[in-house]
């Protein structure tokens, strides 16, 4: 039994230094990130302009 630990635990080892195994980890964590940010640039375009910019037409309309 102890035979069979000291395996598994050397192929866990050798998988986790993979390139594979650490896509397998961050992929979930990346594409959910690339979702937020599309959807919150699609919901929200107008908060990356810079504000000014955004509120000089309804400055002007309403100069007598």
């Amino acid at each position: 039994m102890k035979q069979m630990s000291i395996v598994m635990k050397e192929t866990y080892l050798r998988h986790v230094k993979s390139w594979s195994f650490l896509f397998m980890v961050l992929s979930p964590f990346i594409f959910l990130g690339v979702s937020v940010g599309g959807v919150f640039l699609l919901v929200c375009p107008n908060l990356l302009l810079n504000r000014s910019q955004s509120f000089r037409p309804v400055l002007r309309l309403n100069k007598p």
